[in-house]
């Protein structure tokens, strides 16, 4: 419900004037801190019993904790500090909210415990992940390896090169070569001499043509 103030004239709404501020931070807080996650935070608060009415401070530090808690992502346990989204927060809101405790809450221990059950669940898990990336990529590696090396463009015909390195016109070559000296090892030793007579008497010829030409002049 609105009025207007007799002396400035400014709009008001009759529950904010009913209420002490406490209670008007409270409200404000649940309409506007925690987004789709607001009825998580509210499960969550009734575990401490209390009442926004008769305890309205209490309330409200709960409710700015937590406001604190969404808004950092961040929260502190025994000195140590863990950073958590937005969502594993929900999820452990809602899981200390579903939770029967025989007492109240007095603090948030039960909750920081909750998340950092679920803060080294997803550690596990994103190491997992990576272990499996790197395995991955271990075996396209190893794959890769057993596939033929790019040797660049083929050579021209007749200018392959053999595992040896040379071209069939060298190894052609190589094999006369190799042919004609099984040749000349293979033959006996008659054939050797008459060979050698054969040089010797075209020698010797050479040389009787030369001394004629010599005394013909």
């Amino acid at each position: 419900m609105k009025f207007r103030c007799l002396h400035c004239r400014a709009e008001n709404d009759i529950e904010d004037v009913i209420m002490d501020a406490d209670q008007i931070a409270i409200r404000k807080l649940i309409a506007q801190a925690y987004g789709k996650h607001a009825h998580l935070v509210l499960a969550y608060v009734e575990q401490f019993r209390l009442s926004a009415v008769k305890h309205p401070k209490k309330f409200r530090l709960l409710l700015e904790e937590l406001k604190n808690l969404f808004a950092a992502e961040e929260f502190t346990f025994q000195r140590v500090r863990y950073r958590i989204g937005t969502d594993a927060i929900a999820e452990a809101l809602n899981t200390v909210a579903h939770k029967y405790f025989p007492d109240r809450l007095e603090n948030h221990n039960y909750l920081k415990r909750v998340m950092i059950g679920l803060v080294q669940k997803a550690g596990e898990d994103d190491r997992r992940d990576a272990d499996r990336a790197g395995r991955r990529r271990e075996e396209a590696l190893r794959a890769g390896s057993r596939e033929p090396a790019d040797t660049g463009p083929a050579p021209a015909a007749g200018d392959e090169e053999a595992p040896g390195g040379m071209t069939p016109a060298q190894i052609e070559e190589n094999r006369r070569q190799v042919q004609a000296l099984q040749e000349l090892l293979g033959r006996t030793d008659e054939e050797k001499i008459q060979t050698r007579k054969q040089r010797l008497r075209e020698q010797a010829e050479a040389m009787v043509k030369r001394a004629e030409k010599g005394g013909a002049s």
